[in-house]
């Protein structure tokens, strides 16, 4: 009778773990060097994603950011917006944005 039990109690454990295994995020890490790689990696992202710059990076328009929760460390580098040729939104030259409900973005060790 207790085999059975403890057969039965693991069965019910392993069923358990190999359910919600799918469901753990696994975080992925990405290294990027200029705006088409950032741009890029920032399509590309899923939750909990890294992107790490490896150099400073030159904006040529306003980075949108949307139904995303990453991380972009800058690793200590530089993210600025072109002297010319910046294709601002409107009035607003803003390099990074955010938006929408749910969205999550992180920045770290960076200067805009």
């Amino acid at each position: 009778m207790r085999s059975a039990k403890k057969a039965i109690l693991f069965s019910i454990v392993l069923l358990v773990a190999l359910f919600l295994a799918p469901n753990f995020v696994r975080a992925d890490s990405q290294t990027v060097s200029n705006e088409t790689q950032l741009l890029e990696a920032i399509e590309q992202a899923s939750a909990g994603d890294v992107i790490s710059l490896n150099s400073n990076i030159v904006l040529t328009k306003p980075v949108s950011i949307t139904d995303k929760d990453i991380t972009i460390n800058g690793n200590g580098f530089t993210v600025t917006r072109a002297a010319e040729g910046y294709s601002a939104v409107g009035a607003n030259s803003t390099l990074i944005t955010a938006g929408k409900t749910g969205t999550k973005l992180h920045l770290m060790n960076m200067k805009l």
